[in-house]
């Protein structure tokens, strides 16, 4: 079943697509008391609080229509691994596997927070990491300066309603290497490919 799709209104959340296990991870939110004032077996909406409510035409609650193929690990965008260890020590690691690599991270996004604040909406443990090796960055570039909205790479942690975590990196093969008219920029994603490989592989152990 594809999203419906909504003309994008103020403070509204768009809920477009998602890393596999997305759709579990908003349904047991819901079911597990995390998703406002949800009552058991209303999982899939979310309400906002009166006071955090867009002054839109939105109605009273927000049906999220996900495809269900993104409940199933390895099923999605990007590269995922269900990690052994806890949210914290992931997070807490990660800077040091992805430094192995030589990228350091330059952004860090606390969706759980970010949405607390903007929407006043309860939302799971995620956060969005955008990681950069410079030298590979500044090559790519140097191929082609319209590289620079794939910048800087996305790596992600989140923890599902069961408490697992899941780790997920963009795939750059079909991000960076998909211009088959830059043979470069194809052979670059191959080795920014093989670095988040064992970013992620490293993270998994």
């Amino acid at each position: 079943m594809q999203p419906v799709q909504r003309p994008y209104q103020h403070d509204s959340p768009e809920i477009l697509g998602g890393p596999p296990g997305i759709a579990h991870f908003l349904q047991g939110s819901a079911q597990n008391g995390r998703c406002g004032d949800l009552g058991e077996g209303e999982s899939g909406r979310v309400r906002f609080p009166e006071s955090k409510r867009p002054d839109s035409a939105l109605t009273k609650e927000e049906t999220l229509t996900m495809d269900p193929q993104l409940e199933n690990p390895g099923v999605g965008p990007g590269k995922w691994k269900t990690l052994a260890c806890d949210f914290d020590t992931a997070l807490g690691r990660l800077p040091d596997a992805l430094a192995r690599e030589g990228f350091g991270v330059v952004t860090q996004v606390d969706l759980q927070q970010t949405f607390k604040a903007k929407l006043g909406a309860e939302f799971g443990r995620y956060r969005i990491l955008g990681a950069c090796n410079p030298t590979l960055a500044l090559v790519a570039l140097q191929t082609d300066p319209h590289v620079g909205v794939l910048l800087p790479c996305n790596v992600v942690l989140y923890e599902r309603p069961d408490g697992k975590v899941e780790l997920g990196a963009i795939d750059p093969q079909t991000t960076l290497g998909a211009n088959e008219r830059s043979p470069a920029l194809s052979e670059l994603a191959v080795t920014v490919n093989s670095k988040l490989e064992r970013v992620l592989q490293t993270m998994s152990e």
